[in-house]
């Protein structure tokens, strides 16, 4: 504990992923979900309760396979000020994908201090090859 009375986390370098708090830092959501319309994730923890917000953490799908690839990470971070003014509301994510810009594209969720909601605009059903099902969210953290 410090002389401010806030106490302080360590975490080994060779721990790996098992140890869940990384300073202050804490997983609030994992899975591997497109966040469609039918999605609705809760958070472990509220957003009001992170020092400064979350940060959603995408990655490459493999839509024609249905795999989960661990490449191609894509943070977006959320300010909680902006959770608490703004309750519920739509937040747009965009994408640029492949180094050429050839494929842009724009993810969407409802986010509230407990948990977010997925909007349709998050898949293609019409082409399930499309860039927006190239991505899925993979992690919720709290920073």
């Amino acid at each position: 504990t410090n002389i401010y009375g806030d106490s302080i986390t360590m975490t080994s370098r060779t721990a790996g992923l098992n140890e869940r708090e990384y300073g202050v830092n804490k997983i609030l959501w994992e899975g591997n979900l497109h966040m469609n319309a039918g999605h609705t994730i809760t958070f472990l923890d509220t957003v009001n309760h992170q020092p400064n917000g979350i940060a959603l953490v995408w990655s490459e799908y493999d839509s024609i396979n249905n795999v989960v690839q661990n490449q191609g990470f894509v943070t977006h971070f959320i300010p909680k000020i902006l959770v608490a003014l703004q309750p519920e509301r739509f937040h747009s994510f965009p994408f640029m994908v492949w180094s050429d810009q050839s494929k842009q594209f724009v993810k969407g969720l409802y986010i509230s201090d407990e948990g977010a909601t997925g909007h349709k605009i998050n898949t293609n059903p019409s082409d399930p090859i499309a860039p927006v099902n190239s991505y899925i969210l993979r992690y919720v953290i709290g920073v």
